[in-house]
């Protein structure tokens, strides 16, 4: 079963609910991807689904954020991890970063999720800063130069 990378449209919404964000509320999710809309048509950011057929079972975005392409909301479903989606996303919103000339690719990820650590080192991230945040979450930024 093979899987695929497109850039996300405002279409995406209830497949997006109904396979990787079910916790989310229709609503939100529509309201993120009309804002990642705009960021994509004015060349701030893209936001990129990996589909399965009709299934969604990947997604992530990066956003122009202090001078570098930040990367969020990195998720993969639960049946599809350790298959390389997580990997193949993160090196497409790179290569996005490089096109546009971006000098750094930034993300966090949260201090008690050791296996995502580590994949983002793997790949080239350094630790940069630590952050609390207002619900008590330790997140750890890391930072990888790109050009």
């Amino acid at each position: 079963m093979r899987w695929h990378i497109r850039p996300i449209t405002p279409l995406d919404a209830l497949a997006l609910q109904q396979d990787c964000l079910s916790k989310h509320s229709i609503i939100s999710i529509q309201n993120k991807l009309y804002h990642l809309t705009l960021f994509q048509e004015n060349d701030y950011g893209i936001g990129l689904v990996v589909e399965q057929e009709t299934r969604i079972i990947g997604f992530g975005q990066m956003m122009l954020w202090r001078g570098c392409g930040e990367i969020a909301d990195l998720f993969v479903s639960k049946a599809w991890r350790s298959k390389g989606i997580g990997t193949a996303l993160i090196h497409t919103l790179i290569g996005y970063a490089q096109q546009k000339q971006w000098h750094y690719a930034e993300l966090g990820v949260a201090q008690s999720n050791l296996r995502a650590y580590q994949l983002y080192e793997r790949l080239g991230f350094l630790p940069s800063y630590e952050r609390e945040h207002e619900d008590g979450r330790k997140v750890i930024y890391l930072r990888k130069p790109i050009i």
